[in-house]
């Protein structure tokens, strides 16, 4: 969230996922979220801000925490990633989806991917505080009072007076106030809370002694010490000394057996090469013989291949000799031309007889028109 100056806040991703654990705890997520029927374990104050066993595992987490909170305390209506989803693209829905809530994201999704580092703990850290925020929920600090009863003098625990416990976000991420003035004014700073809690000192000495033996950390011993390596060789050694001492014998026989076994493998070896000495000098002779008809056997192979080449030309040439052969006998066959000939012999006889009756038709019609002339002249 920007301040009134308008500058951002950031912070390191222990001191953001710090505050996400205490907010979180605000939140009741232990009951609320119920990790446990989700197969997730706890959260610690440094969950997120390292790399842990699983990168898969920390990003299902966040995913998983904050589509919760989207859909319990804001009614986002966005959708839950089935176990086939890929983190990117579970990744690309809460981008989108943030925005809806208050964000501004101004980083790449793949920067999620991970499940753990700044941009991861700086999200949460906005979200579990504006689901705070928008619950009004105040906590309030405790005050330790130096007796019984509660009438004694009073010392009063706060927290500290640094702006940042409000919110440290990095420079990648804004939130956007819908309403800055009525925000400003819900949004309380939990450590000036004027009311407080009466916490007896016996109680929290009791609470300290009962939770004490569990926050003991127990130092392992130092590998690097040289006494120590030392005395695991000295162990090692005679450790070995008494294995070697109980196995001597039996890998002495075993060796014994196995010299006997060779000699007798040997020795039978040697018989057989004897034996068979004819053999293997004949079995040579007909494999060099075996490789020389191959051999010709190939050369005869490569022979009947090239004239197989030289038949198929000679019977391709053969082929177009006999076509060209039929061609030119169904030429001197044809008949066809003869016919012709005939037909217009023919037809020219009966036209030649015509002419000669119409000639002889127009010559009496002459001879008689002559005839008739000369008579007329006679008169």
């Amino acid at each position: 969230m920007t301040s009134s100056k308008g500058e951002k806040k950031s912070g390191d991703e222990f001191v953001l996922m710090q505050q996400v654990y205490d907010n979180l705890q605000f939140l009741n997520y232990e009951v609320e979220f119920d990790p446990i029927s989700r197969k997730l374990p706890f959260l610690t104050p440094y969950y997120f801000a390292i790399q842990g066993k699983s990168s898969l595992e920390q990003f299902t987490y966040f995913s998983s925490l904050c589509i919760w909170m989207m859909k319990q305390y804001f009614d986002n209506p966005i959708e839950i990633p089935s176990d086939y989803d890929v983190p990117t693209t579970v990744a690309d829905n809460l981008i989108i989806n943030l925005p809806s809530v208050g964000f501004k994201i101004n980083f790449a999704p793949t920067k999620l991917v991970p499940g753990y580092g700044l941009p991861i703990c700086t999200i949460l850290e906005g979200l579990t505080r504006k689901t705070i925020s928008k619950l009004q929920i105040s906590p309030s600090p405790f005050r330790i009072i130096a007796g019984v009863g509660g009438n004694d003098d009073e010392i009063e625990t706060r927290g500290d007076d640094d702006e940042d416990n409000e919110a440290v976000l990095d420079e990648a991420i804004d939130i956007q106030d819908e309403m800055d003035t009525q925000q400003d004014n819900v949004m309380m700073d939990f450590s000036r809370d004027s009311r407080s809690k009466v916490i007896d000192p016996l109680e929290l000495k009791a609470e300290a002694e009962r939770v004490a033996p569990r926050l003991q950390v127990k130092i392992p011993a130092e590998k690097g010490d040289w006494r120590t390596h030392f005395a695991q060789m000295n162990q090692h050694q005679k450790n070995i000394s008494d294995i070697m001492t109980q196995v001597s014998p039996i890998l002495s026989k075993v060796g014994a057996d196995v010299t006997k076994a060779i000699e007798l493998i040997e020795t039978r070896e040697r018989t057989l090469n004897n034996r068979f000495e004819t053999s293997v000098i004949e079995y040579s002779t007909r494999a060099k013989s075996l490789e020389t008809v191959e051999k010709k056997h190939k050369e005869r192979v490569a022979t009947v291949s090239s004239l197989q080449t030289e038949l198929n030309s000679v019977v391709e040439k053969l082929s177009k000799t006999k076509e060209l052969l039929d061609e030119k006998q169904k030429e001197v066959s044809d008949h066809a031309p003869l016919m012709g000939i005939k037909t217009a012999t023919t037809k020219l006889r009966d036209e030649i007889k015509a002419l000669e009756l119409r000639s002889a038709i127009l010559q009496r019609s002459l001879t008689q028109a002559w005839l008739d002339e000369k008579a007329i002249s006679d008169d």
